[in-house]
């Protein structure tokens, strides 16, 4: 598995940024290494490449929870 840091960068920078179908793919897989489309988005979003086999980290999905949570 890769480091994940050394792979993604930081999901603050780049989830306000890809599309809502991109998101999407990633709620309803989280686990899973991203999608080709998602990772072309992060590179496009951020610059920087995203390789094959980046994961999300357990704190990347806590915010992406706080993110798709109703607000009260």
């Amino acid at each position: 598995m890769f480091a994940h840091r050394e792979t993604l960068p930081p999901v603050e920078e780049w989830w306000p940024y890809i599309t809502i179908g991109a998101r999407h793919l990633l709620i309803r897989d989280a686990a899973s290494p991203l999608p080709v489309r998602v990772r072309r988005e992060v590179a496009a979003a951020t610059g920087h490449p995203v390789p094959e086999g980046a994961t999300l980290s357990d704190d990347d999905r806590r915010f992406i929870v706080t993110q798709i949570e109703p607000m009260d």
